[in-house]
């Protein structure tokens, strides 16, 4: 068999024989293509289809035109759509993906409980994501900014990218390269496509229409800056720049008006819709006056566990965040909806 899914036996997959399969099929949908997130959409597909990994995201580095580097989050698939976005998307996740694109390096498939906390390996196992791989990829072409290109400060940036993968199971030897030469060979035909464009492109510049053929053909809903790649103070995941957010620790939880409306018509709803025992046990703690590192102290929970779980209860749609002067904090400035 020529397909890693199909077979189960990695010792009996002919690889260049599925590497051809999927460099014909490359070079026939990139003909028709637009825009370089086409690609890496069809390249996530390809991935979940074709080598036992149940999770892909792809996250680069963006700069804007006042030359501020931030990490950004370019797609996501899942191979299970029951897995919860804010799971695998979130200010932890970004971190890690920041801190390779910064070190330029991928890493060797691993448990997840080497990477990531207790509270969030416990709820990646619950998925059953246990193991986590890392490709990292650059080239001297331009990745153009995501979204129309008149509503973005972004502007052309050489392309330095992540590939993290997540999979239920080890995988065979052999997998990850080949994903890395899948996309290796895909960047080189987004280049003849111009689907990334040349260096002679100035990259100081915002990307305008006329730099493209077409506009792209998927929306800017998925992606968001997950943490400064600069010495500056970093900003929050999709953070507008107008005000800089204090610490997560002097942020205030407040449970939504409606969850309150509901709980004080029915005590159980308190945790009805919050499978998490953890995060219920947070949410009672909530009474919309302690901050952050008080809720650490109450619940006997350190600053990366509660972070996790206010972002689960912020996806569930229970809390929101406020400054200690009493302004919400958009949901986008804490984490990627």
């Amino acid at each position: 068999m020529s397909d890693y899914r199909l077979s189960g036996d990695a010792s009996q997959i002919d690889r260049s024989r599925l590497q051809l399969r999927i460099m014909t099929q490359l070079l026939e949908a990139a003909a028709t293509m637009y825009s370089i997130d086409e690609l890496f959409q069809w390249l996530t597909a390809i991935i979940l289809q074709h080598f036992l990994i149940q999770v892909v995201e792809f996250w680069t580095l963006q700069t804007n035109i006042a030359g501020q580097s931030a990490i950004q989050l370019r797609t996501f698939a899942s191979q299970d759509p029951s897995v919860p976005r804010y799971l695998v998307t979130n200010n932890s996740i970004g971190e890690m993906a920041g801190k390779l694109l910064l070190e330029r390096r991928g890493f060797a498939l691993q448990p997840v409980s080497g990477l990531l906390s207790p509270y969030n390996t416990s709820l990646f196992e619950r998925y059953g994501l246990h193991y986590c791989t890392s490709y990292f990829l650059s080239s001297r072409a331009l990745l153009p900014p995501l979204g129309a290109p008149l509503a973005t400060t972004n502007v052309l940036t050489p392309l330095v990218m992540t590939a993290l993968l997540f999979s239920r199971q080890p995988l065979p030897h052999d997998i990850v390269p080949t994903i890395g030469l899948t996309l290796d060979q895909a960047v080189q035909v987004a280049e003849k496509r111009s689907l990334l464009l040349s260096t002679g492109t100035s990259s100081g510049q915002a990307l305008t229409p006329s730099a493209t053929s077409a506009p792209p053909a998927y929306p800017a809903t998925s992606a968001s800056p997950a943490t400064r790649a600069t010495p500056a103070t970093p900003t929050p995941l999709g953070c507008p720049r107008a005000r800089a957010l204090p610490p997560l620790t002097e942020l205030i939880p407040r449970r939504r008006q409606d969850s309150e409306l509901l709980v004080s018509s029915n005590p159980l709803a308190t945790s009805v819709d919050i499978p998490d025992k953890q995060a219920r046990r947070l949410y009672a703690a909530i009474d919309g006056r302690k901050n952050v590192r008080e809720l650490c102290s109450i619940t006997r929970t350190n600053i990366e566990e509660i972070s996790a779980m206010l972002q689960n209860l912020q996806a569930l749609r229970r809390v929101d965040l406020y400054h200690p002067d009493g302004q919400l904090v958009d949901t986008p400035c804490f984490l990627i909806p």
